[in-house]
């Protein structure tokens, strides 16, 4: 038995030495992308952790029926079954990571599942498939001496069968249970840690552009398996397509000096415009939210793009809604190459950092963080004070919102800092202090909702001494919405409908904008307010257009994309319009005007045909941000 275990370590070995070669290949062949980004080495140390959940995944159950100590193990049918799938099973594994050394150049990204809908799809991948081998014989010949040196290494002459006392068949079971079961189990997940490893969670390492260097495509493709994949859309040519929707911007769009501000996003978990004044129906769960509103810019037409957490922060803080199944965090597409708030203002040498309460590994908060370029991340396991844990999620509001301004206190300005609460979420915790204090009426959420404003309240309070308070801009909305009662915000617009309103103590003035906005008009709203010279990409609308009619939101509930402006609620399948309500008119949106004539909705089916172009090539051809010149 010895001898087994012996061979199966030194299996593991040779796979861990193969996933470096086609590692070490795959830099060299693609090292103009990876050159001047530093960190290279330890790229290969980090890639460790990726090559042994893939090396896990594939080979425990081989391994685990080869260890058991019975005599048919050592026969030769079984050694030769063995060593047959062995080599087939790591051969087909690192012919991928064989193909993106040459396809890399063309993704820039590892590849994902969607390669299969490449090969086999309406890109005709088979038929380019001829050329692509023969223009890149060597890759042909590299995977070749991978196969050799695979079945070079299984071969071994069979060992007649020695009989064991059942003592030692119990004892050589316990290890395989005990021992190399959790061992296997650990690897294959990628550690010990809440959720197992994803492709995002490369980006926590190094420098993002380093991301592609530490994952292995087998990995990328076993992560992103069964999961939801874009397909590539032409409803326009592509020069028409940027005269409707185009998400490279730059706005101002004549040079004004940059406002070097800092600014804070705090996005409240579950925060609907329902709970607050802007219901107008006397019913407000947030008094100090809508008392700050006095002083600010309000958004009294903003929707969410999405109807959960996981959706919300990439279009807050990245302007990249979810047009699809999933989320983009947990998508192929999250080791895109993408813009952020944190990335773009770094050119202006802002810090940056992200504030969650919750859990590290939460929805995967702390690597998207890290991903779209933020410098620092705070979760519950940066947190001081264990004793003011929730008991569920992670920590209550008030003192995690006490923690993130003491932080503050201690940045260089200027800086960028992201912050997301936690209380009003489901199963709905109160400290014990204020049970009596903030108390439920029909929606089960609302005490909870109350306790998030005061919070608010209570950050505000003591942020107002600090010295970089008046010289920030504050940006407060929520994540998406949640229960309801009203039925104005029941329908299909409603149930997206959030509060956004923009806090500048340097110029305290109310002011109120009518024109439609979502998630992630956020950052060019931002960079607008900033006087933001450079160009940027995001899919949301540049606030300095004033053309209302060019204003929207987009969402998608995995059966349509909605599309909601000025006049129209748009629900479009894919190919057709299937509903329009009109906004105006039809406050309960329940008189579907897609067949009846005299409706002219041709502009926001137009609208929505190129943003579903954009977005979906985008992601796809990972052109999410602006070309270098």
């Amino acid at each position: 038995m010895s001898n087994k275990y012996l061979r199966v370590v030194k299996q593991i070995g040779l796979l861990f030495v193969l996933y470096a070669f086609t590692r070490l290949l795959f830099l060299f062949f693609n090292y103009s992308y990876f050159k001047g980004n530093g960190y290279l080495f330890l790229s290969f140390f980090y890639g460790l952790r990726f090559d042994a959940v893939v090396i896990s995944t594939l080979n425990s159950v081989l391994f685990l029926v080869y260890l058991l100590p019975f005599k048919y193990t050592v026969k030769p049918l079984f050694l030769r079954i063995y060593n047959l799938l062995f080599v087939l099973v790591n051969a087909i594994a690192l012919l991928f990571n064989c193909i993106d050394i040459a396809y890399f150049e063309f993704t820039q990204k590892r590849s994902t599942f969607d390669l299969f809908q490449t090969l086999t799809g309406a890109n005709d991948g088979m038929q380019v498939l001829p050329s692509y081998i023969s223009h890149y014989w060597y890759i042909l010949i590299i995977w070749l001496t991978i196969v050799f040196i695979l079945i070079y290494t299984v071969k071994q002459k069979t060992s007649p069968y020695l009989p064991i006392s059942v003592k030692e068949k119990v004892l050589h079971l316990l290890v395989i249970v005990f021992v190399f079961t959790p061992l296997a189990l650990i690897s294959s997940r990628g550690g010990i840690q809440y959720r197992p490893i994803t492709m995002i969670s490369a980006a926590t390492y190094n420098h993002g552009k380093n991301v592609s260097l530490i994952l292995n495509t087998p990995f990328s493709i076993l992560r992103t398996f069964n999961k939801p994949v874009l397909s590539p859309v032409k409803y326009f040519d592509s020069d028409k397509l940027v005269t409707i929707y185009n998400p490279y911007q730059q706005c101002p769009e004549q040079p004004y000096t940059f406002i070097q501000k800092n600014v804070v996003i705090i996005i409240m978990e579950s925060i609907g415009s329902e709970y607050t004044a802007l219901a107008q129906d006397g019913k407000s769960l947030t008094p100090f939210l809508d008392s700050l509103s006095n002083y600010s810019t309000v958004y009294n037409q903003a929707y969410a793009n999405g109807k959960t957490s996981i959706k919300g922060i990439p279009a807050v803080v990245a302007g990249i809604p979810t047009l699809f199944d999933g989320s983009f965090i947990n998508s192929p597409y999250n080791t895109n190459r993408i813009e952020s708030i944190a990335t773009l203002l770094k050119a202006k040498n802002y810090s940056s950092s992200f504030y969650h309460g919750g859990i590290n590994g939460t929805m995967g908060f702390d690597v998207f963080a890290k991903a779209a370029g933020f410098e620092k991340y705070y979760g519950r396991n940066e947190y001081p004070n264990k004793n003011d844990f929730d008991g569920n999620w992670g920590i209550f509001d008030e003192p995690f919102f006490q923690y993130f301004k003491n932080n503050l206190d201690k940045e260089n300005t200027p800086f960028i800092s992201c912050i997301f609460s936690l209380s009003s979420h489901h199963p709905y915790t109160l400290p014990d202090k204020y049970k009596h204090k903030f108390t439920r009426n029909e929606l089960e959420i609302s005490a909870t909702i109350q306790y998030a404003d005061y919070a608010l309240l209570k950050f505000f309070e003591t942020a107002q001494q600090s010295s970089w308070f008046k010289n920030t801009l504050f940006v407060i909305t929520a994540d998406h919405t949640s229960m309801s009662i009203n039925p104005k915000y029941q329908t299909a617009a409603g149930i997206y409908s959030i509060p956004l309103i923009v806090f500048d103590p340097s110029k305290p003035n109310g002011k109120t904008i009518n024109t439609i906005t979502q998630q992630i008009d956020i950052l060019p709203l931002i960079l607008h307010h900033l006087n933001y010279d450079l160009p940027y990409f995001s899919f949301g609308t540049k606030p300095c257009n004033n053309h209302a009619e060019e204003h929207f939101s987009v969402s998608y509930n995995g059966h349509f994309y909605q599309l909601i402006t000025e006049k129209f609620c748009v629900q479009f399948d894919g190919e057709s319009t299937i509903a329009v309500f009109d906004m105006k008119n039809d406050r309960l949106l329940s008189n579907n005007l897609v067949n009846q004539s005299g409706v002219d909705y041709r502009h926001e089916e137009t609208l929505l045909k190129a943003i579903i172009q954009s977005y979906n090539n985008s992601l796809i051809e990972n052109k999410m941000i602006i070309p270098p010149k």
